[in-house]
C-alpha cells in the first residue's frame, strides 16, 4: 500500500513539473521577438486591394486616394499592445510629411472611442470592424499593425515599434 501511495505521489509531481515546464516554454515562445507581419497582414511587396470607406469627418477615402506616400496603422480599443503604441504612432505621424491613416477597428456601438480622438488631430480615421473593407483589402487579421505604402504597394509592414510613421 506504501508503495502505491509513494508511486501515485511521485506521478502527480513529476506531471505537475511537466506542466509547469510547457506553460514556461509556451510564455517564452508567445513572447519572442516574431515577425508580425507573417501572421497579421499582407507582406511587403503586396498590393493592397481595392476599398471605399468614409472618414469620421464624412470625407470619403479609397484606394485610388492613396498614390503617394502613405502610412496606415491598424488598432482596436481594448487591446493592450493597441493602446500602448497608440501614442508613439500619433507623435510619429505628427512629424510625418506622408499621408497618415488610422483604421480603428470596432464595431459601431462601442462608446470608448478615445484613440478616434487622440488620431483624428494627425491622420484620416476610419472606424470599421474586423471584416471591414480596409482590412480586407489589407489582410489585416489581428492589430496592432502599421503598414507603409508607397501608391498601392506595400513597402513595409509590421509592429508600430518596428515599422513607426514614415
Amino acid at each position: 500500500m506504501v508503495f502505491l501511495v509513494a508511486s501515485t505521489v511521485f506521478a502527480l509531481t513529476l506531471g505537475l513539473l511537466n506542466l509547469l515546464l510547457t506553460y514556461g516554454v509556451i510564455r517564452r515562445l508567445r513572447s519572442a521577438n516574431h515577425p508580425v507581419t507573417d501572421d497579421l497582414s499582407l507582406r511587403t511587396g503586396a498590393d493592397i486591394g481595392d476599398f471605399a470607406v468614409t472618414t469620421t469627418k464624412g470625407e470619403p477615402l479609397t484606394s485610388a486616394q492613396l498614390s503617394g506616400p502613405t502610412t496606415v496603422g491598424f488598432f482596436t480599443p481594448g487591446c493592450e499592445p493597441c493602446e500602448e503604441h497608440l501614442p508613439a504612432f500619433v507623435a510619429s505621424a505628427e512629424e510625418s510629411d506622408s499621408k497618415v491613416v488610422a483604421v480603428i477597428l470596432a464595431d459601431a456601438d462601442v462608446r470608448d472611442l478615445s484613440m478616434v480622438l487622440l488620431t483624428e488631430k494627425v491622420a484620416d480615421v476610419v472606424v470599421e470592424p474586423i471584416d471591414g473593407p480596409m482590412c480586407r483589402a489589407f489582410g489585416i487579421t489581428g492589430t496592432p499593425v502599421v503598414v507603409t505604402l508607397d501608391g498601392r504597394r506595400i513597402t513595409h509592414a509590421g509592429h508600430p515599434v518596428q515599422g513607426g510613421v514614415r
